[in-house]
């Protein structure tokens, strides 16, 4: 009966659980797309069969080769940190209502320029396949990233300000830029910036060709190494030539700069914290109203009221975290609106809006205005009346709120993509990219929104001065300028020239507030009087031909002929069926004494993560005693989750036995998870599981109450405010995480609860010092002796949960305790001494080096009671969701006297793993990191 039900869960596991997904195929690629995306999805497809086969041959390569595998592109909008992304065969394209869109892409269709970058990744992973790539994505070329980035660039993209040049420049004018900058992840626009130019500049110093030849070079081995590829095609390392360009690039950049004026008549407002991405005055008497992220370590921002003294600012209070969008002010300075940004899931997958609230800064209160809005900016054109910019996938529009009644209308609608907005009183300006790429800026009039005449590339972020002049920025030379508006003569004049690109952050009075970056990329606001800046004048520019070709060159190959196709008719499918394949191995081995052995193992996971399956068996000899096998599937739609998980080998962990080397298992654990996500001041989450769970103990002796099975339900509800240096120290954290499980194949059943209460928090305003304290009480119910994996853990060496038993480890005490109770309670202290230290174990970093004092103890019932108390220091590093550590613990367990014992210690942080990724808003005015 038991088997039947886990083949009957097996196979229920698999059914569709989620259709409202489309499909519609052509010559050389397929569309996977949600209902509402007809139209957008047949333009994409057109595209694909369109470009790929000039991909193919850039890349030295036959187009007919697509058509045996067709590329897969799922078109959905999401909650996202990048605008698409390309795994294997699969391309992912978000939405045009994706969050990064708002900084827009240059003079290029949207759509047109990621899903061409996107594609030209998935012909580069086609031209690096050698033998073993037949074995999966584990035996994909060891590329570095700045060269797929920069072919893809260059291959599909032009040159232009923020897809290279503001980012190159600043960094090779400020001694940053070096080979290792190119896999500096933490900063993407440079690696971005410096795989596309570097990729340029080895095909207009070597010519196109020796891109084809570096691809193409010795097909027939079994895998694809760079180094030696590149070394044999150019003669020298890649880090030698690129030692060159660096030469080139700082010569360009010299040249063309030293033209312009530096450090022009600007006043530099002081800093605040770690980062500013925005600044605006909350009144005419030296209050300033600040977007912040107040520490570095601190992975969100924060909104806080700042008093400008002779010293610099003082801090007078927090007003609100987790913004996401820019924060607007009205006209009387007394309301303040902004976003946060909501997961919230749509059909298959989560999808992202924006919730708004509105902060009064006379009652000191925030309350909820809007639900599900796709926007990102807006602007007040009266004290009540709030006018938002939303776009979707096939429109954008003007919604306009009157705050006091809450009622809405909409007052435009266009088919192409609106951003930021400024107005004052009726007048209502708003950028916008039409669809052929073109950037315009608009008015809003007679009832729709009306091009204004301004001949400048990529004119953006405009800022109403009074009712008949603005200020808005535009990339002239790849170099971001201010420039003036009128409306009434339609006039435009420069406004405020540096060498430096300089962005408008508001205006007050006669007083304009601008920003740059400094040499680390940092935000600086400065202030400067237009009536001393407006004099300035273009000079022609002189170029350095030589060392600036890289910018222009674009790839020398025929275009092909084109070829017809034919386009299917739509149909249902379900998304999460169609896989990637991972790594699939078999080895088999003979050893004289154990006769035959072997080992197999698979991989496949959609790759939006709504499907995965991983098998790994191993023989040696008796089934027994020498057979592992460990099976895990996972699907899902939406916030709903249906997992399967088998286990069969030897106990690793697990406090059943003194000797648990003689300790085999099997294990069968069938759940069925949701996940809600809770927006406000803060942002909460609550997943909740149940399932069946299966645990048979078999070894040398069978161990009486070993076997037992049944329903188990857990939750987990948490919250905190993220930070760079998790585990180690937390800024704001809380969760209760509960278990419940009963086992109704005994002859008397149990019943067993586990609740866990942790919390954490910063001290004494410090980001790298703070404590973190968890709870638990651990209780068994029913008339049957304690079962032997509930209680204490000899195992205090791996702080993580291991056989789905209810135990708890104490660090430094090293027996089993079986219980029928345990209240149990860990406290530490942490202090984070180095972030990144450069420390690796084996393949993996080392972070967040600490010392940590820590206090932990249990009161078990076990006929009595015994009290066990263990307290110390230790040394840990950690990185996102591990921690390991050594240190030395005092233990008193109440029957023996206290000793001192030194230990190493693992320990995971399944929350952190359960989390997906969260957002984080820059406020809207950070540096474009956004990339393809």
């Amino acid at each position: 009966m038991k088997l039947k039900l886990i083949l009957f869960l097996l196979l229920f596991n698999f059914l569709p659980l989620h259709a409202g997904w489309l499909s519609i195929e052509g010559r050389l690629a397929r569309v996977e797309f949600t209902d509402g995306h007809d139209s957008l999805a047949l333009h994409l497809l057109r595209l694909a069969d369109e470009y790929l086969p000039e991909l193919y041959l850039r890349h030295g390569l036959a187009d007919d080769l697509a058509a045996t595998r067709q590329v897969r592109i799922i078109l959905n909008d999401l909650p996202d940190i990048a605008n698409g992304f390309a795994v294997a065969g699969t391309v992912v394209i978000y939405a045009r209502s994706s969050s990064y869109l708002a900084v827009f892409s240059e003079d290029k269709n949207w759509y047109e320029l990621v899903l061409k970058h996107e594609l030209a990744h998935n012909v580069t992973f086609r031209a690096l396949e050698r033998r073993l790539s037949l074995l999966g994505l584990v035996f994909s070329p060891d590329v570095p990233r700045w060269f797929y980035e920069g072919l893809a660039q260059y291959f599909a993209e032009t040159w232009n300000t923020r897809r290279g040049d503001i980012y190159l420049r600043e960094a090779a004018l400020n001694g940053r830029l070096d080979y290792t900058s190119l896999d500096n992840l933490k900063d993407g626009a440079l690696l971005y910036a410096g795989g596309n130019a570097f990729v340029r500049y080895l095909a207009t110093t070597f010519g196109d060709s020796s891109l084809i030849r570096l691809l193409a070079d010795r097909r027939n081995k079994w895998y694809y190494d760079f180094d030696e590829a590149f070394e044999r095609e150019y003669k020298k390392p890649a880090e030698t030539i690129f030692q060159d360009f660096v030469r080139s690039a700082v010569l360009h950049y010299g040249s063309f700069y030293s033209q312009f004026p530096q450090d022009g008549p600007a006043t530099a407002m002081p800093d605040f914290g770690s980062q500013m991405y925005q600044l605006f005055p909350a009144d005419p008497d030296s209050f300033f109203l600040a977007l912040i992220r107040e520490n570095e370590q601190d992975a969100f921002t924060t909104l806080v009221l700042l008093k400008k003294e002779k010293a610099g600012w003082k801090k007078i209070r927090v007003l609100a975290k987790n913004i996401n969008t820019p924060v607007i002010t009205n006209p009387d300075n007394n309301l303040l609106l902004y976003g946060r940004q909501a997961v919230r899931d749509s059909l298959s997958l989560p999808s992202l809006s924006t919730d708004w609230f509105v902060y009064s800064l006379a009652e000191k209160h925030e309350k909820p205005l809007l639900k599900k809005q796709r926007s990102r900016y807006a602007a007040f054109t009266s004290p009540d009346l709030v006018v938002f910019s939303e776009v979707s996938a096939g429109f954008s529009r003007l919604r306009q709120l009157h705050l006091p009644t809450g009622q809405s209308q909409i007052l435009a609608q266009v088919a192409f993509s609106l951003g930021q907005l400024t107005a004052k009183d009726s007048l209502l300006i708003v950028e916008g990219q039409e669809n052929s790429g073109q950037h315009r800026l608009f008015q809003y009039k007679n009832g729709a929104l009306q091009a204004l005449p301004v001949d400048l590339p990529q004119p953006a972020r405009p800022m109403l001065i009074n009712d008949s002049m603005f200020v808005f920025t535009a990339s002239v030379d790849f170099h971001p300028q201010l420039y003036r508006h009128n409306l009434n003569t339609g006039q435009t004049a420069l406004l405020f020239n540096d060498d430096r690109p300089f962005w408008m952050e508001y205006i007050s009075g006669l007083v304009f507030g601008i920003s740059t970056w400094d040499a680390g990329r940092h935000k600086k606001f400065y202030e400067i009087a237009p009536a001393d800046s407006a004099a300035q004048e273009i000079r022609p520019l002189l170029y350095r031909p030589d060392a600036a070709y890289w910018k222009t060159y674009q790839p020398q190959v025929k275009q092909p002929e084109p070829k017809p196709y034919n386009i299917s008719a739509p149909r249902k499918i379900n998304p999460q069926f169609s896989m990637e394949h991972l790594l699939t191995l078999a080895y088999p081995a003979y050893d004289p004494e154990l006769g035959w052995s072997g080992i197999f193992t698979t991989g496949w996971f959609e790759p939006l993560g709504r499907q995965y399956l991983t098998l790994l068996a191993m023989y040696s000899g008796d089934f027994d005693r020498r057979w592992f096998v460990s099976f895990d599937h996972q699907i899902a739609a939406g916030s709903f989750y249906l997992e399967t998980s088998f286990y069969q080998g030897p106990v690793f962990f697990t406090n059943a036995a003194e000797h648990a080397a003689e300790l085999n298992q099997r294990s069968f654990w069938f759940q069925a998870r949701q996940r809600w996500n809770f927006t406000g001041r803060r942002n909460w989450r609550f997943i909740p599981s149940a399932g069946w769970w299966t645990q048979n103990y078999y070894g040398m002796e069978r161990l009486a109450g070993s076997n037992y099975s049944g329903p188990r339900v857990e939750w987990l509800l948490e919250t905190h405010q993220p930070t760079t240096l998790e585990p180690a120290v937390f800024t704001e954290y809380l969760a209760w995480k509960s278990s419940v499980f009963a086992a109704v194949n005994r002859e008397k059943p149990v019943l067993i609860t586990d609740q866990n209460l942790s919390f954490g928090h910063r001290l004494f305003g410090l980001p790298e010092f703070g404590f973190r304290n968890t709870f638990s009480l651990i209780s068994q119910f029913g008339q049957g002796p304690a079962l032997p994996t509930t209680g204490i853990d000899r195992y205090y060496q791996f702080d993580l949960p291991r056989d789905g038993s209810f135990s708890r480890a104490i660090r430094g005490y090293a027996e089993n305790i079986s219980s029928r109770q345990v209240i149990h309670n860990s406290f530490e202290l942490n202090y984070v001494f180095s972030v990144n230290p450069g420390w690796k174990l084996f393949s993996l970093d080392l972070k967040n080096v600490a010392v940590n004092g820590f206090a932990e103890g249990a009161r078990v019932k076990s006929g009595g009671f015994r009290n066990i108390f263990s307290s110390g220091i230790e040394l840990s590093a950690a990185d996102t969701f591990y921690r390991m550590a050594v240190g030395l613990a005092r233990v008193n367990d109440g029957e023996s006297p206290p000793y001192e014992r030194y230990y190493l210690r693992l320990s995971l942080w399944l929350e952190a793993l359960m989390m997906q990724s969260r957002p984080i808003g820059s406020g809207g005015d950070e540096p474009e990191k956004s990339q393809w």
